[in-house]
């Protein structure tokens, strides 16, 4: 696979991952295969203070907004989002963290400069469709992967699983090497990152 990028785009993407050594990133239900206390930390530590582009079923999948963050929700259903925000909000009693809601990386991209203060990078953090997309849509630099050391044999795109793959057009740039499984990581992993070539 290689990215065709949108070279309108002058703003640049990060992607940031998470995969089974298998390429596995979601289970039919829009959930991880696996919990790594590491990996979270290290979404963290990367997004926080910063703009996160999801999906519905990632939001589905994560089930709040992520605080210290502004939270893009990229659907084709915005009136089913906005009902989601409003209950939520209800709930939470907060008007934080902030959030917007866009039908495509085209409203993305014409509504997010209101939104956004210039030093806030911008992550997109699934799902799969939405990686799809915004390797055409927009102008992605970096991929931030973190691979678990484990694999699902019995995983199928056929069966709902979702994958992800590097495009052919990004290289590795940093390799931190394998950390061993401990008392909150069930498996060894690792953290990379791809730049664009």
């Amino acid at each position: 696979m290689t990215s065709q990028v949108n070279t309108q785009s002058a703003l640049e993407f990060d992607v940031i991952v998470g995969a089974t050594a298998d390429g596995w990133i979601g289970d039919p239900h829009g959930n991880l295969p696996f919990k790594q206390s590491a990996d979270l930390a290290h979404f963290k530590t990367l997004t926080e203070g910063h703009v996160v582009v999801m999906g519905r079923k990632t939001l589905d999948s994560i089930g709040a907004l992520l605080p210290n963050r502004l939270n893009v929700i990229m659907t084709k259903n915005t009136k089913e989002v906005e009902t989601w925000l409003e209950n939520y909000r209800n709930l939470s009693d907060q008007d934080e963290p902030k959030a917007l809601i866009v039908s495509s990386f085209d409203n993305l991209l014409l509504r997010l400069p209101s939104y956004r203060a210039e030093h806030q990078k911008l992550f997109i953090i699934g799902g799969e469709s939405i990686y799809s997309q915004a390797f055409s849509a927009v102008n992605v630099q970096r991929i931030w992967l973190t691979t678990m050391f484990t694999s699902l044999p019995d995983a199928t795109t056929e069966k709902g699983w979702a994958r992800f793959d590097i495009p052919n057009d990004y290289v590795e740039m940093v390799d931190r090497g394998i950390m061993p499984a401990d008392s909150t990581n069930q498996f060894p992993y690792s953290f990379r990152a791809y730049v664009k070539r």
